[in-house]
């Protein structure tokens, strides 16, 4: 489940993971499409009847949620392998910038693992697959 500030950018994320343009959804809603442009960089609101009509098409759902918020739902048949939770608000660049620094550093970290895993001659075969299926879980989690 993705959250954003407002239907034009939901509407925007849907088509994407779905591969669809706005052409597409143009000629499958019958809508303009320099209005559906007009929708997702922003410019207007389409009304709620409008908002049902485009999202039709989709397999995604789109719903505004009790904090005036709009989050997409995905069906599972997107093009991304996993759906991953993305918080569109805004945060400043240097909260941005330190997430970012944050993620690196634990990637570094567990390459390090993965190194002394690899070059330790005194594990047995068994005890190396133990480490690296540890080393994945830890991978996991942080892209989790």
């Amino acid at each position: 489940m993705n959250i954003f500030t407002n239907f034009g950018l939901a509407l925007k994320e849907a088509l994407l993971r779905e591969g669809k343009t706005p052409a597409w959804l143009s000629r499958e809603t019958g809508k303009d499409k320099g209005q559906i442009s007009k929708y997702i960089n922003g410019n207007t609101v389409p009304r709620a009847i409008t908002q049902q009509e485009l999202t039709k098409p989709l397999s995604s759902k789109i719903v505004q949620n009790a904090e005036d918020e709009w989050e997409v739902i995905f069906d599972g048949n997107s093009q991304l392998v996993e759906d991953v939770n993305v918080d569109y608000r805004t945060r400043s660049y240097r909260e941005e910038k330190e997430s970012i620094e944050r993620f690196f550093s634990e990637i570094k970290h567990i390459q390090v693992l993965f190194e002394e895993v690899d070059s330790n001659k005194e594990l047995s075969e068994q005890n190396k697959l133990l480490q690296i299926k540890m080393i994945k879980n830890q991978l996991r989690s942080l892209l989790s």
